[in-house]
């Protein structure tokens, strides 16, 4: 598509819908405690970061399956070679569908039945996106006819795009962003690159309709005297400006102390670009080893400058 003047009269219809029926939240999360603080648009992308072991792509893969199982006609591709062999990321999302483990020991497992049940459920939702005989480039993985998922379109095709009754939800999850191929041009440096590929992440979620969740890992952070490690966030990644430039939202997955499980999982949203969408501010969750599922605990603890406002979903 060439570029073009773009007249307001080509927005008459939307902006008359958005005038009756006002701006519309995206999907709700699971949780409770995040209600206020996120949810799941259309055309965006959203980064998760956090100290490795601190649970992003656990976190990420259960807010996964409750989206999933909340809306029917969803879909979600992964490109997540950190997680190979696929049998066992496969094992772990189906401990979370069903919520049971997936592997003998002390607490009971699934049955077969349940299992074979999951794993129907789960053919008809997921699937993975297989580097090939190279490893591939976030412009490789989005290019246009080449993306090797088919029908990707969130949106209803022929109607009218923004704040449409949209039924068919397609997220994409890239994790992590360091294990892509990252081919610079003759003097580009990372950041030139970065703010390129952040742009063909932009174009594709706005092409499609998805939503993509990018996992990305900071660069090392020094403890505090006390032993702790401070909460990272999108500038102690590689690239940090831009991450919080270009993202429409930014997510850190944060635990206070990963030996002792009573402290909970810290999910704080340090961005969101659009006020109707969430808020920034940090919900606490409790983490489930045996069966890798999240649940709300009573510990919430919400930005006290943000007044809640009540949005009405259109899901």
């Amino acid at each position: 598509m060439k570029m073009r003047e773009y007249s307001i009269h080509e927005l008459d219809m939307d902006v008359g819908k958005l005038y009756v029926e006002g701006v519309k939240k995206g999907l709700p999360l699971p949780w409770v405690g995040m209600r206020n603080l996120f949810s799941i648009c259309p055309e965006q992308f959203t980064l998760v970061t956090g100290v490795p072991g601190s649970g992003k792509s656990e976190w990420l893969d259960a807010l996964i399956i409750e989206l999933l199982r909340s809306n029917p006609r969803a879909r979600v591709a992964y490109y997540s070679p950190e997680n190979r062999p696929y049998s066992l990321h496969v094992a772990k999302l189906l401990a979370k569908y069903v919520g049971k483990p997936f592997h003998d020991g002390p607490t009971p497992r699934m049955t077969e039945r349940e299992a074979a049940d999951a794993t129907r459920w789960l053919v008809k939702h997921v699937s993975f996106i297989e580097d090939g005989d190279v490893s591939q480039s976030i412009f490789n993985i989005l290019n246009g006819d080449k993306f090797p998922v088919k029908d990707v379109f969130w949106w209803q095709q022929g109607h009218a795009r923004f704040n449409n009754s949209f039924d068919s939800p397609f997220f994409l999850v890239i994790d992590p962003w360091n294990f892509l191929e990252k081919p610079k041009q003759r003097d580009e440096t990372e950041a030139d690159y970065l703010s390129s590929a952040l742009g063909a992440v932009d174009k594709f979620v706005h092409d499609t309709g998805a939503h993509v969740f990018i996992v990305a890992h900071p660069k090392v952070i020094n403890r505090e005297k006390d032993g702790t490690r401070p909460i990272p966030t999108p500038y102690d990644v590689s690239g940090g400006a831009h991450w919080f430039n270009k993202c429409d939202n930014i997510i850190c997955v944060h635990r206070v102390d990963k030996t002792n499980p009573a402290l909970g999982v810290e999910i704080h949203v340090q961005k969101v670009r659009f006020s109707h969408i969430g808020e920034v501010g940090v919900c606490k969750l409790d983490y489930d080893k045996t069966t890798g599922r999240y649940r709300d605990r009573l510990e919430v603890a919400r930005n006290p400058y943000e007044v809640p406002q009540e949005m009405n979903s259109v899901f």
